[in-house]
């Protein structure tokens, strides 16, 4: 892959137009500079990736160590008109503001184990797109 990778780069460098159809999305994020996205033969998007990625929400992750803490964070957090999903017990609140975050741990005497902004990826941003088209979405297991 790595090889193919500087194939396409160089390539695009000698000014030359490469075409990749991929559902590779990390893969693409190395390798593209520009995406289109089609969908049940419509154009979804065509930007940059830059831009895609830019088009998924921001979230940053809270790992408090107690159930109890977890429960009183996400409801102080709610009232603050934050979103908050809870997966193995990390916390990801739909927001880009990690120092507002803190200060609500904080306030709440919440002793933290991890607070970090998640980094955006392509595919959060393909995700993003998509989340509104029934074709897309996940089917509950």
């Amino acid at each position: 892959m790595r090889w193919v990778r500087a194939l396409l780069r160089r390539l695009a460098e000698e000014g030359r137009t490469v075409l990749v159809s991929s559902h590779l999305l990390a893969e693409m994020a190395q390798t593209a500079d520009h995406v289109v996205v089609i969908g049940r033969g419509r154009l979804l998007a065509d930007c940059s990736t830059s831009e895609l990625v830019g088009a998924a929400v921001d979230a940053v992750v809270v790992e408090a160590p107690e159930p109890a803490d977890q429960r009183r964070l996400r409801a102080a957090l709610a009232g603050r008109g934050i979103a908050v999903t809870l997966e193995a017990g990390v916390l990801r609140a739909a927001t880009g503001d990690v120092k507002l975050v803190g200060d609500c741990a904080y306030a709440e005497g919440i002793r933290l184990h991890l607070l970090a902004r998640e980094s955006r990826t392509l595919e959060d941003g393909y995700l993003r797109l998509v989340e509104d088209q029934v074709e897309f979405q996940a089917v509950p297991a």
